[in-house]
């Protein structure tokens, strides 16, 4: 799941080796699409507003939080989160360029939106990331942890 913001290459090889991409839109990144999203053979598109045709609404505000509730709808017995910080150190992969408090407080969006679906949903989830936040509802658990469940989810 990417807005398109991070390394594009790698989703291109992931493309390669069968992986359909989920890329979302919004204003921010149409010339991004425009370039991109045609050298994908494949691709689901996903927006925040209203849905057409061939864009869906997932839900999910982040590209992290997104591709959770995309595992939601599509059924996941379990859905474990890794490296998912909602905290207020903008980490080195998110590759943002603008405001911090603007990105803060998108964090904050998609960890109440993560909050809100782990109390509706059915699905297992568990929080691997190693530093951050507590996402209530979500139980944070270490690898040893995760090998114990794994065989049963």
């Amino acid at each position: 799941v990417s807005d398109l913001d991070g390394n594009v290459r790698d989703l291109l090889k992931a493309a390669n080796l069968g992986v359909v991409p989920v890329i979302h839109a919004h204003g921010d990144n149409i010339p991004r699409l425009l370039q991109y999203v045609p050298q994908f053979e494949k691709v689901l598109g996903t927006t925040q507003t209203l849905p057409t045709c061939n864009i869906h609404n997932f839900g999910g505000f982040t590209d992290g939080d997104r591709c959770v509730f995309l595992a939601d709808v599509l059924g996941a017995k379990s859905i474990v989160l890794l490296g998912m910080d909602f905290g207020k150190e903008i980490g080195a992969f998110s590759r943002y360029q603008g405001d911090p408090f603007i990105k803060r407080k998108k964090l904050r969006i998609g960890k109440s939106l993560l909050e809100w679906l782990a109390r509706t949903s059915n699905t297992k989830m568990y929080n691997l990331t190693s530093q951050g936040v507590e996402i209530h509802g979500i139980e944070h658990i270490n690898i040893k942890e995760l090998r114990q469940i794994a065989p049963h989810d």
